[in-house]
């Protein structure tokens, strides 16, 4: 049902050094997809391959470099289902994987961002229609596999008169429309569980 919407440090060195960490440029193909799909053969802030140690009874990677465990940790991206009667706001996306697929609006958030502010501002981005991060109802926060990465999507909705702006598709859409998920085709899976997931609540 919709409703009102630290990390621990490397263990220091015998003498009570701590290591420093070292900036560097990891291995060719060791990026923030290794990180977030499968779990980090090497260590993303100095390229050293990890370990497999036991912490908190389950088995992670660990850098002996850094002296660091390296976290598995999903990605929370931000949607918002801008309701109107029986009717939803959907996007096609421009963009593979998805392209040609119609989705809600939503997307990646900002380091610095609260999920509902991100998820208005990808709105914004995507669609041109406006709303307050106030004026969205949290609806449920899930996770999901999508390209070998591991997502936590939060997920909103709004009604359409509680937003301003025309629909407009954004540089990442070919078309942006409110329609029944039925009339639309083809629609993801997963907009179409959001929209329910809206819609009955």
């Amino acid at each position: 049902m919709c409703g009102r919407a630290g990390r621990a440090g490397a263990v220091p060195r015998a003498g009570g050094r701590r290591p420093r960490r070292r900036r560097g440029r990891p291995p060719d193909g060791v990026g923030a997809e290794d990180v977030t799909g499968e779990p980090a053969d090497f260590c993303p802030d100095c390229g050293t391959a990890t370990e497999r140690r036991e912490s908190e009874g389950r088995e992670r990677r660990y850098c002996p470099a850094c002296e660091a465990f390296v976290w598995h940790n999903p990605v929370p991206v931000a949607t918002v289902v801008v309701l109107d009667g029986d009717r939803a706001l959907f996007v096609q996306r421009a963009a593979s994987p998805d392209r040609g697929e119609w989705d809600i609006p939503g997307g990646f958030l900002e380091a610095d961002e609260l999920p509902a502010v991100g998820a208005v501002r990808e709105l914004t981005e995507e669609t041109g229609v406006r709303a307050s991060p106030d004026a969205l109802r949290l609806c449920g926060v899930g996770h999901e596999t999508r390209e070998g990465r591991n997502i936590l999507p939060v997920v909103y909705a709004v009604e359409r008169a509680a937003t301003s702006g025309s629909p407009v598709a954004g540089s990442d859409a070919d078309a942006v429309r409110f329609a029944r998920p039925a009339d639309l085709d083809p629609v993801r899976d997963v907009a179409q569980e959001r929209y329910l997931l809206a819609a009955e609540g």
